[in-house]
């Protein structure tokens, strides 16, 4: 509280209000930023199994790739505006801005760290006619899975749960769940149908390259 206590002043001035459900992160040291891959930037071929994803990488190099493929599955199902689509959403601006680096997006060694992901399900879900063809393309360019990954949208696809499971989560890790918003039918509605695009897009992409 004495820590809160010395910075009630800027809160106030920030306009912040008393009482409200806020979200806190550690504090990770020696962040760097990152970068789209050449491969998604403009004139890029997407992230296809080819020799030329491996040429010049090193196996961690490779990992990270990966974890892209993780990143652009999360960001396509709950339909975040605030991370790469919103450097593609930026471009029509600033014709770099594939080229620079990604909001709300961080590493420490090849490992990259998500940020600020509350703008997405909820919010980001009323924003997807203005939105839809950034998440579309970003899906679309995918053809590399982390199968861990993939074995778990094949099993949410075929039980069509994955909204229940969600809520199931916050139920059991946060502790004040029942301060945040609620899953209505139209978002389970919608989380679903975004989980059946990507078991699509993988299914495809396995009948390209298996």
């Amino acid at each position: 509280m004495t820590t809160w206590n010395s910075v009630a002043e800027q809160l106030t001035s920030a306009q912040w209000s008393s009482g409200r459900v806020v979200a806190l992160t550690p504090w990770l040291k020696d962040l760097t930023s990152a970068y789209v891959p050449v491969e998604m930037q403009p004139g890029g071929k997407g992230l296809y199994p080819n020799q030329d994803l491996a040429k010049n990488r090193t196996l961690e190099e490779l990992s990270e790739v990966s974890q892209w493929s993780d990143l652009i599955i999360l960001d396509y199902l709950t339909a975040n505006v605030d991370r790469v689509v919103n450097n593609m959403f930026n471009q029509q601006w600033n014709d770099d801005m594939m080229r620079s680096p990604v909001h709300n997006l961080e590493k420490t060694g090849n490992t990259l760290v998500f940020l600020d992901n509350e703008s997405g399900l909820f919010h980001s879900y009323r924003l997807l006619d203005k939105y839809w063809h950034y998440h579309d393309t970003l899906l679309k360019s995918l053809c590399i899975f982390r199968k861990e990954t993939a074995d778990i949208v094949k099993r949410l696809y075929a039980s069509r749960t994955v909204a229940e499971e969600v809520v199931s989560l916050m139920e059991r890790e946060e502790p004040l769940n029942d301060r945040i918003a609620r899953f209505n039918e139209r978002t389970i509605k919608t989380l679903q149908s975004r989980l059946d695009d990507v078991y699509k897009q993988i299914i495809s992409c396995e009948s390209k390259y298996h």
